[in-house]
């Protein structure tokens, strides 16, 4: 997102460059494709982007509006605002849900990258340990309704012989990282603890299918 934002906004700056530079109408087209693998589905940048699809669209005001859409969708995954996203695990896409969070720490120098691919993968690893859970007939509700806590979950699973303790301490920690970066205590973690994180859910999602 980074760096096609960087190419859109050299190219502004490039003052003598027509509104039907050919140029304007790639970078549109790529930023397009960007917002729709990144961005939930269904959501208001996938609603406004389209907007600006129109090939009859002046390519400059389609670049423009495009750009408007992917720096509002970067800034979200910087500031933690991933609730959406979230919901997307529902869908069973844990693989690519933790790609996604791989690809916030590698692809982009932005400061809260890692903040952002934390509380994504934490919230995969969350919503696996209820797959899991149901796999092995634990309650993931108490009698409210209301969803138990993924640290009595991951307890429960232990209890029943799912993992070990080891794993079960792994499981602790990975849900104590999530929950910094979700609190925006980015001193308290690094971005090498985030990509061990992310490598580690992904093979604890393997060892333990649900």
């Amino acid at each position: 997102m980074d760096k096609l934002l960087e190419e859109y906004f050299r190219l502004v700056e490039e003052s003598r460059i027509r509104d039907g530079d050919p140029r304007y109408g790639v970078l549109a087209t790529r930023m397009a494709a960007a917002i729709e693998r990144l961005a939930p589905v269904s959501s208001a940048y996938h609603v406004e982007a389209n907007g600006y699809v129109p090939a009859a669209m002046p390519p400059r005001l389609r670049a423009s509006g495009m750009a408007r859409v992917l720096n509002a969708l970067r800034d979200d995954y910087a500031a933690g605002y991933l609730f959406e996203i979230e919901q997307s695990i529902r869908r069973g896409v844990f693989s690519d849900l933790l790609d996604m969070a791989a690809h916030l720490l590698e692809g982009y120098e932005h400061l809260h990258a890692a903040t952002s691919a934390g509380v994504l993968a934490g919230a995969t690893l969350e919503e696996y340990l209820r797959k899991l859970a149901d796999a092995n007939g634990i309650a993931t509700a108490n009698s409210g309704g209301e969803p138990v806590k993924a640290e009595s979950l991951n307890t429960e699973l232990r209890g029943e012989g799912v993992y070990d303790l080891s794993e079960q301490m792994q499981v602790t920690a990975w849900l104590d990282l999530r929950n910094k970066a979700a609190r925006g205590r980015r001193d308290e973690f690094s971005a090498d603890q985030v990509r061990l994180m992310i490598q580690g859910v992904r093979d604890f999602t393997v060892r333990h299918l649900a």
